[in-house]
């Protein structure tokens, strides 16, 4: 239910290599701001992610896409701006699944700076068109292992127009998402959606075992509709969860552990079900060895925003639903982004009015059961969340796009986010992270006349 994206004017700011070249009246929320093309194509390139490596390099990957598929790409920066080689981490041509909606988050990295990354490749088994799931690994983004085979195919008996057409709601189109995981312990995990013969989608994961060895497929819900879905790597083991949607049933988030001890995914558990119409959001944080807390938000008509723990040793929800923002009239609650800070919680989420057409980004601090709300940023144009997470300092740190790009700060009154100066287009961000040291690194997409550049920043927090 989001607006269209009102194209802004550009912001007035060129940066160069290694150089901070602001205007006076713009200040970035980042010291030591630098920023530098990463690639530039005479094509299309889409899906900009960027993930920090242990050694305190970043690693930029991307998209190029053509006819047939995309090749995904990949290439580390120095803290110095300094650009590594060019890698091609998919082998052969890699399948765009549901217009690439469904592999944005094919690749993964733990702790301690371990990279995971996966695609899907259209081939032939036992005579039928079939699928086929690839995997590779890299400690330093620069190396990678042999691709190897994580799930060996999915046979695609599906009308080959229909499945062209609309995959979602076809029979035996195959794969329809793929994401990728991995823990702190190096064990690797894949979630996939696909459509059945009985032309239901279904979420399934996979996960390795401490050896290597692929446990078997183990089915976490049937859905009529495909919409969110997330796969995250813990200190050890891995928890899913997947938004259940249908206009006519009860709408719900499904979850999963993978106990690494029995090497075993529990029954499917239900976080929140809702008897109504509305798409519910979900995002999981680990806020320590033991615990953990899904963040959610539901559309329209009821629930909210909301939250429950879930505590690994028992395999059960240790809490009831907690309400953190109750349903207001006219508002439509579309995405939530959750980061533990110090012994707190914080759940940041967007609102749409659809009364006025008016947007906000609300920020929800935890401390305990209670929750406190404020509101730390208006729009007329959508907004778009982009981070959540804490600073040294045990502060919140948050960002989001609107308007004229991307605004990174905190959620009290004198740190409240401001604009990141940057040169991709209309300085909208694809992705922004915070590391342990409290440096910034983003990406996002430049487009020119016929080329498209992938475009990095870096900085320290203020």
């Amino acid at each position: 239910m989001k607006k269209s994206l009102v194209t802004a004017v550009l912001l007035g700011i060129s940066l160069t290599l290694g150089v901070s070249a602001f205007a006076d009246e713009v200040i970035s929320p980042v010291s030591s701001q630098t920023e530098i093309t990463v690639k530039t194509l005479a094509g299309s390139i889409r899906n900009p992610r960027v993930f920090s490596l242990a050694n305190g390099s970043s690693l930029v990957t991307w998209l190029e896409e053509n006819d047939e598929g995309y090749f995904l790409k990949a290439r580390t920066v120095s803290i110095n701006n300094k650009l590594g080689t060019l890698q091609t981490i998919s082998s052969g041509v890699a399948q765009l699944l549901v217009s690439g909606d469904g592999v944005q988050d094919t690749v993964a990295i733990n702790r301690n700076g371990k990279l995971f990354a996966v695609w899907v490749t259209l081939g032939t088994r036992h005579g039928v068109a079939s699928q086929k799931i690839w995997g590779r690994t890299s400690v330093d983004g620069e190396n990678w292992s042999k691709p190897f085979v994580v799930i060996p195919g999915l046979s695609l008996t599906g009308d080959p127009d229909m499945c062209m057409e609309d995959p979602t709601n076809s029979p035996s189109c195959g794969y329809l998402r793929l994401q990728a995981a991995i823990d702190d312990k190096g064990r690797q995990a894949v979630l996939v959606a696909d459509s059945t013969q009985s032309n239901v989608d279904r979420y399934r994961m996979k996960a390795t075992s401490f050896t290597g060895k692929w446990c078997n497929f183990k089915t976490l819900t049937p859905t009529p509709e495909i919409r969110g879905s997330e796969i995250l790597g813990l200190t050890s083991g891995f928890m899913v969860s997947a938004t259940k949607y249908g206009s006519m049933t009860t709408n719900a988030v499904k979850t999963s552990y993978y106990d690494p001890k029995t090497e075993a995914w529990t029954n499917t558990s239900t976080a929140i079900a809702i008897s109504a119409n509305t798409v519910i959001t979900g995002h999981w944080v680990q806020r320590d060895r033991k615990n953990l807390t899904i963040a959610m938000a539901s559309e329209i008509l009821s629930g909210g925003v909301s939250m429950r723990n879930f505590n690994v040793d028992t395999k059960t929800w240790s809490s009831d639903l907690i309400t953190i923002q109750e349903h207001e009239q006219h508002l439509v609650y579309q995405d939530v982004r959750a980061a533990k800070v110090g012994t707190d919680f914080v759940v940041l989420f967007n609102t749409y009015n659809q009364k006025d057409g008016s947007t906000e980004v609300r920020v929800s601090k935890v401390v305990g059961l209670v929750p406190t709300t404020v509101v730390v940023g208006t729009s007329t144009v959508q907004i778009d969340l982009l981070y959540a997470g804490s600073s040294l300092s045990n502060n919140a740190v948050i960002a989001y796009n609107e308007g004229n790009g991307a605004k990174l700060g905190g959620i009290t009154e004198s740190p409240l986010p401001s604009y990141l100066p940057n040169s991709a287009s209309n300085s909208y961000l694809s992705a922004l992270i915070k590391t342990r040291t409290d440096r910034v690194v983003a990406v996002g997409l430049k487009f020119g006349q016929g080329t498209t550049s992938v475009i990095f920043t870096q900085g320290y927090l203020r």
